[in-house]
């Protein structure tokens, strides 16, 4: 690797953020808000973007779109964008079908949320101590959803596909993980 490659890593977690600074602290760490962070980004400033189960906390959809736009931006020519995130599964759907029923009727009765918007009960990391849960925003993207959003951004979308819990990929959707996408800013 050149020595002027700059790499900065984000969350929004400043647990996480202390974590990665005592495990690599030649690394660059900063807590911020990702939409925020790509916002401010200049244009064209950037060669790769990678994202680990982010873009699923996003909400709502139109911020989900402004991502997408913005590291649009920000990826200089021919620069790399890749994305993981929790896929529409059939696995997935089966561990949280409660959930999944909620946001069902929601979208049915309230017009707030679409189906594949799930609120999640998460433990504290202190739960043994403080038996405190907290609800998480998950947005279950379909590959479908995630091609349109790439398009409509003008990526060139390289591969779209599943991840299986053993890391491999394909199109199986039923017992997939995650999903994978990679968009490159090109012409088609």
């Amino acid at each position: 690797m050149p020595t002027d490659t700059v790499y900065t890593g984000i969350d929004f977690a400043p647990g996480m953020i202390a974590t990665a600074k005592k495990k690599y602290p030649e690394a660059n760490r900063k807590v911020a808000d990702m939409l925020e962070y790509i916002t401010n980004l200049p244009q064209e400033s950037v060669d790769l973007i990678v994202g680990v189960a982010s873009i699923q906390h996003l909400f709502p959809a139109r911020d989900r779109q402004l991502f997408f736009s913005h590291i649009y931006r920000a990826l200089k020519w021919r620069g790399l964008c890749l994305l993981t995130n929790r896929s529409y599964s059939s696995r997935f759907i089966r561990k949280y079908r409660l959930q999944q029923l909620q946001a069902s009727a929601d979208s049915v009765f309230l017009a707030q949320r679409k189906r594949n918007d799930l609120l999640i009960s998460r433990k504290d990391p202190n739960y043994a101590q403080n038996k405190k849960k907290y609800e998480r925003y998950y947005h279950l993207f379909t590959l479908r959803e995630l091609k349109e959003l790439s398009l409509l951004s003008g990526f060139v979308v390289e591969e779209l596909t599943y991840m299986q819990q053993d890391g491999t990929t394909g199109d199986d959707r039923k017992q997939a993980r995650n999903s994978l996408l990679a968009i490159r800013k090109d012409i088609c």
